[in-house]
């Protein structure tokens, strides 16, 4: 992975990971490879498809404020 973000931020591009949060107990997290944003969802945790409902999902970044601004305020 290392080797990917390499080449994406040689060009001035944003890495973002897409992932399983189960995968995070074993594998690297998207921190761990330089990755700006992550992001998937959360129906591995135990959220139940309950008719089409019940879909949940994530997004992270790490504290930088011009990332952080382009998210959706929620109030």
């Amino acid at each position: 992975m290392e080797a990917i973000a390499d080449v994406v931020h040689a060009v001035g591009a944003l890495l973002v990971a897409c992932v399983n949060p189960i995968s995070l107990g074993v594998l690297a997290n998207p921190g761990d490879y330089a990755a700006e944003i992550a992001c998937g969802d959360s129906q591995p945790l135990g959220v139940h498809m309950n008719y089409g409902g019940g879909a949940t999902g994530f997004v992270a970044t790490r504290e930088v404020p011009e990332h952080i601004a382009e998210f959706p305020n929620q109030m």
